[in-house]
């Protein structure tokens, strides 16, 4: 089963929304927990998740479209934010679990969108 075939199958689809809804709203907990003491940028990955979960209903090339400016939101935040906010964690001792999960379900739905006919 080449990856194209693997990616467009509902019970793909329905895997990665089982994974990404739980980390959509953990990132929105932390987000409104640490409000004041956190960048706004911190919230764009719950948001481009969540987009590019409603947005599978769509025509493909449309899909296309939001998935191609997601990619571009989450590149953004990761700038401004994700990469200080890692570089914190691991000179911590902690590990980037939450930040793989949150960016490889990311990369997924869209690559979903862009291997889609």
């Amino acid at each position: 089963m080449s990856l194209q075939a693997l990616l467009a199958s509902p019970i793909a689809f329905a895997v990665l929304c089982a994974v990404a809804v739980p980390l959509i709203l953990f990132r929105l907990f932390g987000v409104l927990f640490f409000a004041a003491t956190i960048s706004g940028w911190a919230v764009v990955p719950a948001i481009t998740l969540g987009a590019l979960i409603a947005v599978s209903p769509l025509p493909s090339p449309m899909r296309r479209g939001v998935a191609a400016i997601a990619l571009v939101l989450y590149g953004c935040s990761l700038y401004f934010h994700g990469w200080g906010n890692l570089a914190d964690r691991l000179a911590e001792g902690r590990t980037p679990v939450f930040e793989a999960l949150e960016a490889t379900m990311l990369v997924a739905l869209a690559l979903r969108y862009f291997a889609a006919r």
